[in-house]
């Protein structure tokens, strides 16, 4: 049986039914990092974001947030960015990181059974990334290649025209990328942004799925011990 859709006559409106927003509740790490909670789904899964208040306004240099995004991924103090793929793919779990414009969220995915085991690792990213010199380079080379494609794109060209004139030139929303840019950034442009903003006080935690006990607790043995300043507490 086959349905015929008329564009000619306009579809029936009709009013917004009763829109249930799930409620969510915050507890507190030990260090004071707010954990905003919403349990909801019948599927054994969750998912953990790390929203830190830092990004494309709140650089020293273009692009560091950009850098760091995608650098926090390969590698930590611990750990090769080969291990930490493999252990994340052995326990099913996916791992991104994404910076906007006043903030970087670092955001896992995982099945609850194996949650303790890769909240270590989520853990060691975020205090300890190792930003290798060799993926920097690797990096630029990427972001100069993705640049020269959409550079010849209209709607890439459209929209960073837009923002320049919108924000002006010298504004970090309107500042036009150019490969100099890219070349600038040095390795220990991001480790100082790392070290200044990811920090239990300048980061909030939103844990969504189907939240059952031990995971709070989990990440509060791995995130909870970190002082305001990005030290151990005194306690640790």
């Amino acid at each position: 049986m086959s349905m015929t859709v008329s564009n000619k006559k306009q579809p029936d409106v009709h009013p917004i039914g009763k829109l249930e927003i799930p409620e969510s509740k915050t507890e507190f790490l030990d260090n004071g990092i707010p954990v905003s909670i919403i349990n909801l789904g019948d599927q054994s899964v969750n998912r953990v974001d790390i929203v830190v208040e830092g990004g494309r306004c709140d650089e020293r240099h273009p692009l560091e947030s950009d850098y760091v995004a995608a650098l926090l991924r390969e590698g930590s103090t611990e750990h090769s960015a080969k291990e930490i793929a493999e252990q994340l793919d052995f326990n099913g779990s996916w791992l991104g990181c994404n910076a906007g414009s006043h903030t970087i969220t670092v955001t896992m995915y995982s099945l609850n059974r194996n949650f303790d085991k890769v909240a270590g690792i989520l853990a060691e990213l975020v205090h300890s990334p190792s930003f290798p010199e060799k993926e920097l380079s690797t990096t630029k080379a990427m972001l100069k290649n993705r640049l020269r494609t959409d550079s010849e794109k209209v709607s890439y060209l459209a929209n960073v025209s837009y923002n320049s004139h919108y924000y002006g030139a010298e504004h970090p929303l309107g500042r036009i990328p150019d490969e100099n840019m890219i070349e600038r950034i040095t390795r220990e442009d991001i480790i100082d942004f790392h070290r200044r903003r990811f920090v239990p006080g300048n980061m909030r935690f939103v844990v969504s799925g189907k939240i059952e006990p031990g995971i709070i607790e989990t990440l509060n043995r791995h995130f909870g011990r970190i002082g305001k300043a990005g030290t151990l507490c005194a306690s640790a």
